[in-house]
């Protein structure tokens, strides 16, 4: 048999029991402030960081045309639909108006 486990409670004067608390102190890795003592404010990075979108999808970095179909609203048939299915996302290059969006 494994031996018993000591127990974390102890009896306190009036006879109750009372748990050890197992909280693990605060420590630098689970600090919300940096290294320089600032902290981390998540609205303020929301707020400042912003991507150029037509830029990125224009940078030969990020073309990949075996990971993106780029088509006109008009292709997009129900023969297409049947042939390649929705395997790969559909990128239109195009007002959102025209494909149903508001």
């Amino acid at each position: 048999m494994p031996p018993k486990r000591k127990s974390t409670t102890k009896e306190t004067t009036h006879g109750r029991k009372e748990r050890k608390s197992t909280k693990k102190e605060s420590s630098p890795e689970n600090d919300s402030e940096g290294e320089e003592g600032i902290p981390f404010d998540k609205k303020t990075l929301q707020r400042n960081v912003k991507f150029d979108f037509e830029k990125l999808m224009t940078d030969p970095v990020f073309q990949h045309p075996e990971f993106v179909v780029k088509m006109e609203p008009e292709d997009l048939t129900v023969e297409h639909y049947e042939k390649n299915g929705l395997e790969k996302p559909i990128h239109f290059r195009c007002d959102p108006k025209r494909i149903g969006m508001k």
